[in-house]
């Protein structure tokens, strides 16, 4: 009995030390590893690639032999220092620009046959970035770079640009703007970095500060555009008063001729009234019809008189008539 619970015994500590040298060499040689979502690994054996795992879960690798690195699978930000740039055209003025980036890993291999760590990656992102914005940058002039769209002068121009147009009645009217910019300058940066299997999302310009030799010419300018656009809306307003007031002043016109013509015919019409009643009174009584005009000249020839020196004068027989 007492061989047997010894038997026992050691049997459990045999187990025992074997799940613990297990246990260490699991822990040594980690013949295991979790991939997360936003990861991707790749497995190498003496510096070859043997298989790359963009799917999370457990995965394996053979200890002592391959080796795994991960990488972020998910789009990265990028931050560039700001460049003292000069601008395009005949100004030539220095501004400084500050860029900021999104990238990703697009292709493993490549990534990793080329750059193999993320610090590497930085630098070689400053490389293709930072080349690419000071040479676009160069060729445009500075509300070129500023400037996203030509609102409010759109709406004062009238028409659609034309490659020839450059300016509007004294404004600078643009023809490509900020967006289209940064839309080179990411070309320009994808093809400086696609061999090393990185993609270069998108490039925002953050931020144009003037040079302080630059602040007050552009002061001036932005003074003299903002007078030039208020100058040509209070063209429009005026043009649009002018032709408002020219539009009521015929209006008025139209509405006397025929007030004035209606008139005329009601006159007409009570003229021609008067004379058919005038008329047949002096068919009824001549001798009533003219005492009753003679009075009616009286009325009128007579008004606010006191005296008469006459009354012999036939116009004056109805005055002096006794019977």
């Amino acid at each position: 009995m007492k061989f047997i619970i010894n038997l026992l015994l050691s049997t459990a500590k045999i187990i025992t030390f074997t799940v613990i040298v297990c246990l260490a060499i699991l822990s040594i040689f980690q013949p295991m590893y979790i991939l997360k979502e936003n990861e991707i690994s790749i497995t190498t054996r003496l510096g070859k690639i043997q298989r790359t795992e963009s799917l999370a879960g457990l995965k394996y690798k053979i200890p002592l032999i391959e080796n795994v690195q991960i990488f972020p699978k998910i789009i990265l930000r990028w931050d560039g220092e700001p460049q003292r740039i000069p601008t395009g055209g005949e100004e030539k003025q220095l501004i400084w620009i500050d860029t900021t980036a999104r990238w990703k890993i697009a292709d493993i291999n490549k990534f990793y046959t080329t750059i193999k760590t993320m610090s590497r990656a930085y630098i070689r992102i400053d490389a293709a970035i930072e080349p690419a914005v000071r040479g676009v940058i160069a060729k445009y002039p500075l509300l070129e770079i500023i400037r996203s769209s030509n609102d409010p002068i759109q709406r004062l121009s009238n028409g659609v640009l034309t490659p020839q147009e450059t300016k509007i009645n004294g404004i600078y009217k643009i023809t490509k703007g900020r967006k289209i910019i940064e839309k080179e300058i990411i070309h320009i940066a994808n093809n400086n970095t696609k061999d090393i299997g990185i993609e270069i999302v998108d490039v925002l310009i953050r931020k144009v500060t003037y040079d302080p030799s630059l602040i007050e010419s552009v002061n001036n300018r932005m003074i003299s555009e903002r007078q030039q656009i208020a100058e040509e809306q209070r063209s429009i307003g005026l043009a649009e008063k002018t032709e408002i007031l020219g539009s009521i002043e015929k209006e008025k016109l139209k509405i006397l001729s025929e007030a004035k013509a209606t008139a005329a015919k009601i006159k007409a019409e009570g003229d021609r009234e008067a004379a058919k009643i005038y008329s047949n009174a002096y068919g009824k009584n001549v001798e009533f019809y003219k005492f009753w005009q003679a009075l009616e000249s009286y009325k009128a020839v007579l008004k606010d008189k006191r005296k008469i020196f006459s009354t012999d004068m036939d116009f004056f027989q109805y005055l002096h008539k006794r019977n």
